[in-house]
């Protein structure tokens, strides 16, 4: 529409850059529309930087509950890294765990360390049985 316009001036009006009513409207509205772009760039990038420093503490906390999990979870069978290390309790790993579901694609994450965990449970619960029997 600018461009239909311009070539209907003269060479005079286009040498001393006058313009009309209409033309001067779309080129506030087109300055206008080029501001809130940028803003609107702006407001982006500011989410983005929001939402990678959410996505940040996400696996931080992820990590620091496994983290307390297992500090809680040693503490309350009052176990060391030791008795999990017994080889009283991983000789018979493969008969007493659940299939171990990290092989598979689509296995989240937090199931999977739940599922270690509720895994090992079992194992050292079956372990102190045995060592009950052999005594």
């Amino acid at each position: 529409m600018i461009a239909q316009k311009q070539q209907n001036k003269n060479q005079e009006e286009i040498a001393q850059g006058i313009i009309d009513e209409e033309e001067y409207q779309i080129l506030k509205e087109l300055k206008d529309l080029k501001k809130s772009l940028k803003q609107n760039q702006s407001n982006i990038k500011t989410l983005k930087s929001e939402i990678n420093e959410l996505d940040q503490n996400i696996v931080q906390s992820k990590q620091l509950l496994v983290q307390k999990f297992e500090e809680h979870f040693l503490k309350k069978y009052g176990l060391t890294l030791q008795d999990i290390n017994n080889p009283l309790v991983n000789q018979k790993e493969e008969e007493y765990s659940i299939n171990d579901p990290s092989e598979q694609d689509d296995v989240d994450q937090d199931a999977l360390a739940y599922i270690r965990a509720k895994n090992k449970v079992t194992q050292l619960q079956k372990a102190r049985k045995q060592e009950k029997m052999h005594k």
